[in-house]
């Protein structure tokens, strides 16, 4: 048998793809089991019985030493992976078998491993095919060796145990997968089998068939091609008058091969696809059947369209539980927004819909096909509720809205989109770019945590600070959304946010609006978040938000002098009206294999010891705050720029009388429309932060309580101090002496 590999082994060995989909189950005795407890059996057509690799990784640690346990994988169509497994191509000390050497050489390159009884290869590549391959026998091997194919409802073992120095990648195979397919799949013979449950086809269900078949083009894609002899088969029973009818429909075609049709009828097993499937097919293509009476029609196609319909209802509704109340839903398109939402009917609002709809029960008898849906076993339904839950496993009885990422992340190139976050968004600042490339890295490897931190691009109009966040909207996809509006970020009715990873915010500023504000700073920072939608009660849900804002306004966000939740960054202007350049970045960002590749390598590279709240001082940051200040931090920086105390000073006090320094602030919060006049008290515990108070002395021959403030060079140096700010606040002046009209000049450069 192959080495059982350590978790950290495992992670190493396998492709970021793999990692990254949540398609893995435990495994004992070669049955599939649902992590993380293993307690009931995993099945190769229910997403909800598969979990993260995280569950498998805790798994494997926790039955490392049963050797009977380990994880799997379950393809899947869409992930485009496909899995070849070299049965019994090793001889007993590990050595390539001469017959296998010629067919796994095209591989090389590509992800391959040991299969657990150490006598096998599995090769994993991009690529997929129509249907399971079974039992390829390639003409030198003999005994058990032999080769199967495939690409989705079937799990694998995964061992870890990398053959002759495999790398961790996916390669793109196709070309060689289909070599390899019309070099063995003409040997692979399947017999065809009859079920009882059949019911013979009469002549009129037969020239029904043919009526559907006669509104689809033969010259149909491949894959629904395939399908079309898949129903076939399925009600024929895999007899020689269905094989006849699929060769005489595919011969109308422009694609026909002699041949071809008998070759694929003997691969076919019973898969679930029916000529109720057929009939779908054929409605979609435009065909209507004709009326006809009931009892025309046999039981075998009353209860395959009954199902197709009951099906086709199932794939679009879901009956779901929030608050005690029983909805039906389904996911539809808000082209307002771009994106789908969730929406939801009452039970007689279902019914309404589908008014005057019907379907055949096993007796023949018409039934309302919204009642029969409702009242089927099979439908689907959600009663532990509805929620966003990004990359963990939840019970099967609970909706979980994330969908994944919008495309599969592999290698490839998106040096363009990597050099213009360097050059253009950090501008060159290679401490800004490790901050920003932590930020995105912890958005997908941490997509189940708040963002924490409001990632702020501000820069002129045509710099490029936008395509970060459309690079990243393609890459969530459903999961990512763009507004250009306060409203839309923290307005009341935000049931848009709730299965929202990432949004950009374009041009929503909100400095003055206290309101806003503060939903923004919970929308980065809190756990939890309320969702109102219209009509609907509010409901609190996880927050899994992640901001980035893109503006040309000088103060964007209202950033405080202690406040850890506002990354700022001036983007450069080095390819304003470089059009050539744009040109090429737009396009390069609409290529799907540059997200696929930038994915890969967010989720490839390691987190480390980044912090998110570790927040470069940058000089946009540093003006947000100046701009951002209220109350007594305002009027204190306001006197220390000016110099003075108040107008008719002639020049700063080295100590200021108690009265003095409130009467100041007094004068400054009246002279302004939204200046904030504070309380004594309040003013003089702000400035006990700064300056060391003084006993009572005699000022003008008066017993005077004051503050030391010391020369204006050390106030200024203590304020910033106090506050962590850089000493450039003060131009040109910072660290010397100014007089109080040298200082006005400098406040008006300012102002």
């Amino acid at each position: 048998m192959t080495t059982k590999p350590s978790p950290e082994a495992l992670r190493a060995a396998l492709p970021a793809q793999l990692i990254a989909t949540d398609a893995w189950v435990g495994h004992k005795a070669k049955k599939p089991l649902i992590l993380p407890g293993c307690a009931r059996l995993a099945k190769t057509n229910d997403p909800k019985t598969w979990r993260p690799f995280r569950d498998a990784l805790a798994f494997l640690k926790r039955t490392y030493d049963d050797p009977q346990a380990g994880v799997g994988f379950v393809f899947q169509r869409k992930l485009g992976v496909v899995f070849i497994d070299f049965d019994h191509c090793l001889d007993t000390s590990g050595a390539l078998l001469p017959w296998a050497a010629p067919l796994l050489e095209p591989f090389r390159g590509t992800y391959v491993e040991r299969s657990l009884s150490g006598r096998g290869l599995h090769v994993l590549a991009l690529g997929s095919v129509p249907h399971a391959f079974s039992k390829l026998v390639p003409p030198a091997a003999a005994g058990d060796e032999h080769i199967e194919v495939y690409s989705e409802k079937r799990y694998a073992a995964i061992t870890g145990d990398t053959y002759d120095g495999a790398p961790a990648e996916l390669l793109d195979k196709q070309k060689e997968l289909d070599a390899l397919l019309r070099a063995l799949a003409p040997k692979a013979t399947v017999a065809a089998t009859r079920s009882d449950e059949h019911v013979p086809l009469s002549a009129q269900e037969v020239d029904k068939i043919r009526s559907a078949l006669d509104a689809i083009d033969p010259d149909v894609g491949h894959d629904e091609w395939l399908r079309v002899g898949m129903a076939l088969h399925f009600g024929f029973e895999g007899s020689a008058e269905g094989l006849a009818l699929w060769n005489e429909w595919s011969a109308g075609g422009g694609k026909y091969k002699n041949g071809e049709p008998a070759d694929r009828w003997r691969s076919f097993k019973r898969n679930g696809v029916t000529l109720g499937s057929l009939f779908h097919f054929a409605k979609k293509h435009g065909w209507r059947p004709e009326p006809t009476a009931e009892q025309d029609f046999g039981p075998a196609l009353a209860r395959d369209e009954a199902f197709v319909s009951l099906d086709d209802l199932n794939s679009q509704f879901f009956v779901i539980e929030e608050s005690g109340r029983h909805f039906v839903a389904c996911e539809s398109y808000d082209h307002a927004r771009r994106r789908r939402m969730l929406k939801r009917f009452s039970f007689a609002e279902f019914k309404a819909r589908y008014l005057g709809r019907t379907v055949l029960n096993e007796k023949g008898r018409q039934i309302p096909m919204a009642k029969s849906w409702l009242e089927w076993p099979g439908r689907r339904q959600y009663l532990g509720g509805v929620v966003f839950v990004p990359g963990r496993s939840l019970p099967s009885d609970v909706l979980n809205l994330w969908g994944g990422w919008a495309v599969a992340p592999k290698p490839g190139d998106w040096s363009l989109l990597r050099e213009h976050i360097h050059d253009v968004i950090c501008s060159k600042n290679d401490e800004l770019d490790a901050y920003v490339m932590g930020w995105l890295r912890r958005l997908v490897q941490r997509p189940d945590e708040p963002g924490e931190v409001v990632l702020v691009l501000r820069g002129v109009q045509g710099a490029g600070k936008s395509v970060v966040g459309y690079a990243l909207q393609r890459m969530c996809g459903q999961h990512g959304m763009a507004v250009a509006s306060q409203r839309a970020v923290t307005g009341q009715f935000n049931a848009h946010l709730r299965d929202l990873l990432l949004l950009v915010a374009n041009e929503a500023v909100f400095p003055g609006d206290r309101s806003g504000t503060s939903a923004l700073k919970a929308l980065a920072t809190d756990p939890t978040i309320f969702l109102e939608q219209k009509g609907i009660d509010a409901v609190e849900v996880p927050n899994y938000l992640h901001i980035l804002m893109t503006t040309n306004e000088n103060w964007a966000v209202p950033v405080a002098l202690d406040d850890r939740r506002f990354a700022v960054l001036d983007v450069a202007s080095s390819r304003v009206g470089n059009r050539p350049y744009f040109r090429a970045l737009q396009a390069a960002v609409r290529n799907d294999d540059v997200i696929a590749a930038m994915l890969h390598d967010l989720l490839s590279e390691p987190l480390g010891s980044y912090e998110v709240r570790d927040i470069p001082r940058t000089e946009a940051r540093h003006e947000q705050m100046m701009q951002s200040l209220e109350g007594a931090e305002a009027w204190l920086f306001h006197v220390l720029t000016l110099g003075e105390l108040s107008p008719s000073a002639v020049e700063w006090p080295t100590f200021a009388a108690t009265t003095t320094l409130y009467q100041s602030h007094e004068d400054w919060a009246r002279s302004g429309k939204h200046r904030r006049l504070q309380d004594p008290a309040v003013i003089g515990r702000f400035l006990a932060r700064f300056f060391a108070t003084e006993r009572p002395r005699s000022v003008g021959g008066a017993r005077v309580r004051g503050y030391q403030l010391g020369t204006l060079a050390e106030a200024r140096e203590r304020f910033c101090s106090v506050l962590g700010l850089s000493s450039a606040v003060w131009g040109e002046d910072a660290g010397r002496d100014t007089s109080a009209a040298d200082s006005r000049r400098v406040m008006e450069d300012l102002l």
